[in-house]
């Protein structure tokens, strides 16, 4: 079974932090439920905009991939010429129709990221991708600038 955790950066330190999720009661916002106890929270401790589910995926590093990280993943396949096309695939991981799929990707001809791929994906498309052969190079709330190039 996947385990499952999340991870959010702190209202105040922008340190990122690690674990169970914690969701406020409807009539009370500062009472929520932690591993089936009662605890009282004065001030939001999370922003919100940063909460990321763990995939239950790691990368070729062995490091864990949660919602919100961008991911460089090889690609091979291919072509309708049988021609076999490589590149590298950059994406953000997001949850969409079931599953943790790759989104806003961009296709580059080698792992530096210099020259853009002349195979790019539409900006609606979502791929999936295998965490084995895959890099976290960053995420989309400290490295932007990785998913916008």
């Amino acid at each position: 079974m996947r385990e499952i955790k999340f991870r959010g950066k702190h209202q105040d330190t922008g340190e990122w932090l690690y674990g169970v999720l914690c969701i406020s009661s409807v009539h009370d916002p500062n009472i929520c439920w932690v591993d089936e106890e009662l605890v009282v929270i004065d001030t939001p401790i999370i922003r919100p905009d940063t909460i990321g589910q763990f995939t239950g995926l790691k990368d070729g590093n062995r490091k864990e991939v949660y919602e919100g990280d961008i991911v460089m993943t090889y690609v091979l396949f291919v072509d309708e010429e049988e021609m076999q096309r490589e590149f590298w695939r950059v994406g953000e991981v997001r949850f969409i129709t079931g599953g943790f799929r790759l989104t806003n990707c961009t296709n580059y001809d080698d792992c530096r990221m210099e020259e853009k791929s002349d195979i790019q994906p539409s900006p609606k498309s979502t791929f999936s991708f295998p965490a084995y052969r895959s890099e976290v190079i960053g995420n989309v709330f400290d490295n932007p600038i990785l998913i916008n190039k």
